[in-house]
Formats: structure tokens, C-alpha cells, sequence
């Protein structure tokens, strides 16, 4: 389990900046860093909106 993590904490970054780096060739990096920002803000109110669903999940829950 250990070993996946490592190559998932090293390989994934890797291959992301490779692929952020041929956009910004393509588009520029003003545009790839506004659309990665977009893309970050997204993320973060999808998980805002989830953790606020998930909390009322665990509070309905009928555990002893």
C-alpha cells in the first residue's frame, strides 16, 4: 500500500506539470493558470458542498 502511495505522491504531480506545460505552450501560461484556478475553485466548492451533505449523512446515522 505504502509503495502505491509513493509512486502515486510522485508520478501524478509529474505528470500533471507535463501536461500543464503543453498548454501553457499552447495557450500561454496567463490562460492555463486562470483556467487552473477555475478548474481549483470548482473542486473546492464541489467538496464544500459535498462535506456539508456527508456531515448531515453521519448525524442522521442510527449508531447506537
Amino acid at each position: 500500500v505504502l509503495s502505491v502511495f509513493i509512486v502515486f505522491a510522485h508520478g501524478v504531480p509529474a505528470i500533471g506539470a507535463l501536461i500543464i506545460g503543453w498548454i501553457a505552450s499552447k495557450a500561454g501560461l496567463q490562460a492555463t493558470i486562470a483556467c487552473g484556478a477555475l478548474i481549483m475553485v470548482l473542486v473546492w466548492l464541489w467538496a464544500r458542498l459535498r462535506t456539508a451533505k456527508m456531515a448531515e449523512l453521519l448525524e442522521r446515522s442510527d449508531a447506537p
